[in-house]
C-alpha cells in the first residue's frame, strides 16, 4: 500500500463524505489532490445544513442528502460509478474512514479507475486495501479542557500574559485552581513545558503558549514585553 503526498488529477474526482470527515481535513485533503479548479469534479455530501465548515470551502460542489442513516454514502456511490461508467473519470478521490466504501474502491477498480482513500487513522484495514492508494489525514491532539481555555486566555491577551493574573481570568472561564491537585497557576504550568513557557518566579513573571499553532488567530504584540508573542 502506498501513501501519496500527490497524485496527478487529469480526468479526476473528489468525492467527501462529509459527514464523517470533518472540514478541517480540507486543506490536507487538497493537499493531495491538487486544487480543486484542477480536478473534473470536486464534491463533499450530507445534510448541508448541518455542513457549515464544508459550506465555507470555495472550488467544492454540496450535494444536499436528507438525515438518515448511510443517504450520503449512498449517493457517492451512485454518483462514483457513475462518473467511472460515463463521465470519463479514471481517478476517484474518496475522503472518508467509512469501511462501508469498501466494495465501492473494489468495484472502481475493477472497471479501471485509481482510487486513492484519504482518511483518519481509524480508516479499517478493508478499505485501506481496497483502495489504490491510501492518504492518512493526520487530526491534531484533543487540548484538556483547562489547557484549551489558557491556550484561549493567553492568546487573547497578546501571546504572554502575567501569571498572577491567571487567578482572576482563569476563574471567570470556571477553571480554579485551588481545586486543581496542582495548586498553584505557576506549578500547573510547568508541569506542561510542550504547551507552556514561564518566567521565572517574580511579580511580573508571564506565560507564553508555546504548543502548536493555531490557525487564523494573528499573534499581537505582547502588552508586557511589545514584542510578537514575547520576547
Amino acid at each position: 500500500m502506498t501513501t501519496m503526498s500527490h497524485i496527478p488529477t487529469a480526468a479526476a474526482g473528489l468525492m467527501i463524505d462529509a459527514e464523517n470527515v470533518p472540514a478541517s481535513h480540507a486543506d490536507a485533503i487538497l493537499a493531495v489532490t491538487g486544487p480543486s479548479s484542477r480536478l473534473k469534479t470536486a464534491r463533499f455530501y450530507g445534510d448541508i445544513a448541518r455542513l457549515k465548515g464544508w459550506v465555507d470551502i470555495p472550488g467544492l460542489r454540496g450535494i444536499h442528502t436528507d438525515p438518515g442513516r448511510n443517504a450520503a454514502d449512498i449517493a457517492i456511490c451512485i454518483d462514483a460509478m457513475e462518473l467511472a461508467l460515463t463521465g470519463g473519470l479514471r481517478q476517484i478521490f474518496i475522503a472518508t474512514s467509512d469501511s462501508d466504501f469498501t466494495l465501492l474502491a473494489m468495484r472502481l477498480r475493477e472497471l479501471g479507475v485509481t482510487v486513492t482513500g484519504l482518511g483518519e487513522e481509524k480508516a479499517s484495514a478493508r478499505f485501506r486495501a481496497a483502495c489504490s492508494a491510501f492518504h492518512v489525514l493526520k487530526t491534531e491532539p484533543r487540548l484538556a479542557k483547562w489547557d484549551a481555555e489558557l491556550r484561549s486566555t493567553i492568546i487573547e491577551n497578546g501571546g504572554c500574559l502575567r501569571i498572577a493574573l491567571l487567578g482572576s481570568l482563569m476563574g471567570k472561564r470556571g477553571c480554579l485552581i485551588s481545586k486543581h491537585p496542582k495548586k498553584t497557576w505557576r506549578a500547573y504550568l510547568t508541569a506542561r513545558p510542550d504547551l507552556f513557557r514561564c518566567d521565572p518566579k517574580g511579580p511580573d513573571a508571564r506565560v507564553r503558549w508555546v504548543g502548536q499553532k493555531v490557525k487564523a488567530v494573528p499573534q499581537l504584540p505582547c502588552r508586557w514585553c511589545k514584542t510578537p508573542g514575547g520576547p
